[in-house]
């Protein structure tokens, strides 16, 4: 282990808990760091090797658009057509949208639509691989920007993608991805929605308490649904290392196969949008096609993170040397913020005399997050008034989300079900408002006077999604 990485590793061990994981640095193609830390099974002690299962995330998003880009060089799909030249039946929030979202809108999320992840929890794992469900779902969205104005990330978009590869190819979206990308490339794919009882190798996840740090397990048998094409993949230190080396390349395999053309790859990693500055004044991102183009240390990066319960990761290359890395760890805390940035500085030969500045920051981050709730209307007492002026309990029903009941309980307590996820409690603010401020968004149910309906969001930016009562 490179010794950088091993100090990285011991310095933050000593303030934050962690499971383990795996790192892999390249630089000119030639492998510069490749190593195995702490446990897949914290309980049962097993260490993580090369063939520990992780959970990915949405560094996933780059395997769909690679899939497409093989479709696009056989003139089955085109990233700059609109969605639906290949799927009629495909509308949107607004009639301009709906003739013009095209696949690449998609893909780099302009369509102006923020994520809506509690959705996931309405559905079993076999459900969660039927993309002509998620694709028509998709289809009621509600924006949260205009059309093409900024970048706003969003999940399901991505499994609209996934069901016009199966429209035009006549397969299921798990055999294509075998079939053009883990065969080829010489990788195990797997998906968090599929799980074999019989396979050894997962890496159980660990939630860290913020306040408390202790350790929640999170076993691999329980992990909710994602979305398939942006979140679903689950591979190993052996199949993610040529993966980056794939990308590194071009898109053409160890063996010399190129599966994309120059052109379409040129595509791929071209920034279209504008993402954000990130902490660090050497770093900037933008956004292509399912991955975020970026400048580090004056050299192109083109990168990706994942983030699940449990679980974190991280890969980047530089396109232009032929160098890259990957870190995946089984926990949501430690040291993978900061190890992406130790094994760049090693693909690059930039290495610092130590990272404790870098790892306190991010330390700092992780044991103070940040309060919702001072983000959220101010509790009120209900007034009777309101009680007599709202109809809070009901059924209520919309085109994406489904079903949900809502639930008031007194004391300014409204309780909402939903699917197989534990219930919310949002509190009364007024006005016939109730919030609940938990990360990653603060939920905002508004009813309106009528009875009939409310409008429900719960995204990073406010999404107002009708519901309409139905019992």
């Amino acid at each position: 282990m490179h010794p950088s990485v091993r100090e990285t590793i011991d310095y933050i061990a000593e303030r934050v808990p962690y499971a383990g994981g795996v790192v892999f640095a390249f630089k000119n193609g030639e492998t510069v760091e490749r190593s195995c830390f702490g446990y897949q099974d914290m309980e049962a002690k097993i260490p993580v090797t090369d063939e520990t299962l992780f959970q990915i995330a949405s560094m996933t998003k780059s395997f769909c658009t690679v899939l497409i880009s093989t479709l696009v060089d056989e003139g089955l799909l085109d990233w700059d057509q609109p969605v639906k030249k290949y799927w009629p039946d495909y509308y949107a929030y607004d009639p301009y949208v709906s003739e013009h979202m095209t696949l690449t809108d998609l893909a780099s999320h302009r369509s102006g639509i923020c994520s809506h992840n509690k959705q996931r929890s309405m559905m079993t794992a076999e459900e969660s691989l039927d993309l002509k469900q998620w694709a028509y779902r998709a289809r009621n969205l509600q924006p949260c920007f205009g059309f093409r104005e900024r970048f706003a990330y969003q999940n399901d978009l991505f499994n609209i993608l996934g069901y016009l590869a199966e429209r035009v190819t006549g397969k299921s979206y798990v055999e294509l991805m075998q079939e053009r990308l883990a065969k080829p490339i010489g990788m195990e794919i797997f998906f968090r929605q599929i799980v074999d009882e019989n396979e050894t190798r997962y890496a159980c996840g660990y939630e860290v308490d913020q306040k408390t740090l202790a350790m929640e397990r999170v076993d691999v048998h329980v992990v909710r649904p994602t979305s398939l094409c942006s979140g679903g993949v689950v591979t190993n230190l052996k199949g993610i290392e040529k993966w980056i080396r794939f990308l590194a390349a071009g898109c053409v395999t160890e063996d010399g196969k190129r599966l994309v053309s120059e052109k379409t790859y040129a595509k791929l990693i071209r920034p279209l949008i504008f993402r954000s500055f990130l902490s660090y004044p050497d770093q900037y991102q933008q956004y292509s096609l399912g991955l975020s183009p970026s400048v580090y240390r004056g050299e192109k990066l083109v990168y990706h993170g994942g983030v699940l319960k449990g679980f974190r990761s991280a890969m980047g290359f530089f396109p232009d040397l032929n160098s890259g890395y990957v870190v995946m760890i089984n926990s949501s805390s430690g040291p993978y913020a900061v190890l992406k940035r130790v094994l760049s500085d090693i693909a690059l030969d930039q290495v610092q005399p130590d990272y404790h500045e870098k790892c306190d920051r991010m330390i700092t981050s992780f044991l103070n997050p940040v309060d919702m709730e001072k983000q959220c209307l101010p509790k009120q007492e209900m007034p009777e008034e309101d009680l007599q002026k709202y109809q809070f309990d009901g059924v209520f029903e919309n085109g994406y989300y489904g079903r949900m009941k809502f639930t008031y309980e007194g004391d300014g307590k409204l309780r909402i079900t939903y699917g197989k996820e534990a219930d919310e409690v949002a509190f009364y603010r007024g006005n016939g408002i109730f919030q609940l401020g938990v990360k990653p968004a603060i939920t905002d149910v508004r009813y309106n006077e009528d009875g009939k309906t409310l409008i429900y969001s719960k995204c990073e930016f406010y999404s107002p999604d009708v519901f309409t009562r139905v019992e």
